[in-house]
């Protein structure tokens, strides 16, 4: 269970989509009170409609704000009920949108403000993708793919950045005893947390994460269960060749020649998923079944 650091602390959420309610679960699974309040004007939150066709949209909703006080009201004229629970909170976390500017200017300089915003200028309008082109990982990525990534990584990232900078604004009131107001950018939060990670003078499929080794790789059991295993370190290959009575050395976990992978691929091709799990029950081995 996490521990409730932040217990105490009201949050109010004015944010919508993925970043903003992503980053406020954060701080609730810390301990913090979430009220979320949700302009009925336009139809709340928009990850709740279906004019997408996107139903997963209603199920990442439900499970990124479980459990938060939400509040869906006329921003106008609930105005008051609005501003008085800001006034009591720690923290308020608003979308930089044409709809809240006027409430941007009534929040009192002594409450901690966190503004979410996509870029400045040209950027100011960006999606997931848009942010992650900006990247040179990204880049990278495109040499080998032009399949989109299955999840919206620029915007999960980008709501673990506003929760650390919401608790760092937390911990700096704290210890100054002052109220501070920011704005954070998904443009620079995605560039930031993403190049940090690009590798220089490697071919773009020279990488351990995307299966150059076979000591860090996927393999399909005889019941279509998939093997995950991630051997880097000498005591995890060590104790899987041993284990599998594999004739290898410890070099051959970064083989690149393919034959060692083959011989792997193969040895676990005559086995399923019940057999794997009787076989390394004991053994400190970092293997993971998952099924399909």
């Amino acid at each position: 269970m996490t521990e409730m650091f932040l217990k105490n602390i009201t949050v109010v959420d004015l944010t919508t989509r993925l970043p903003g309610p992503f980053a406020t679960m954060i701080l609730q699974n810390l301990g913090a009170k979430v009220v979320k309040f949700e302009n009925a004007n336009i139809g709340g939150d928009p990850f709740k409609n279906d004019d997408l066709k996107l139903n997963y949209f209603n199920d990442w909703y439900k499970n990124i704000n479980k459990n938060k006080d939400i509040q869906i009201i006329d921003f106008i004229k609930d105005e008051k009920k609005l501003v008085d629970t800001i006034y009591q909170s720690d923290l308020v976390l608003i979308n930089d949108s044409k709809y809240h500017r006027d409430l941007i200017n009534k929040i009192p300089k002594s409450i901690n403000t966190l503004i979410i915003a996509a870029g400045k200028n040209e950027f100011k309008n960006l999606h997931d993708i848009n942010a992650l082109a900006l990247t040179e990982t990204f880049k990278e990525h495109l040499k080998d793919s032009l399949n989109l990534p299955y999840l919206p990584f620029a915007g999960i990232s980008f709501a673990q950045q506003i929760a650390t900078t919401a608790v760092s604004m937390l911990l700096n009131a704290k210890m100054n005893d002052n109220s501070l107001c920011h704005t954070i950018y998904l443009k620079d939060s995605t560039q930031l947390i993403f190049d940090s990670l690009k590798i220089k003078n490697h071919k773009h499929d020279q990488y351990l994460h995307t299966g150059k080794y076979p000591c860090y790789q996927l393999y399909e059991l005889k019941n279509n269960a998939i093997a995950c295993l991630g051997a880097v370190e000498e005591k995890f290959w060590v104790n899987f060749i041993s284990v599998f009575e594999l004739e290898l050395d410890l070099n051959d976990r970064f083989d690149e020649s393919g034959k060692v992978q083959e011989k792997i691929k193969n040895m676990f091709a005559n086995y399923n998923s019940f057999e794997i799990k009787e076989k390394i029950a004991g053994h400190e081995l970092c293997l993971t079944l998952i099924h399909k």
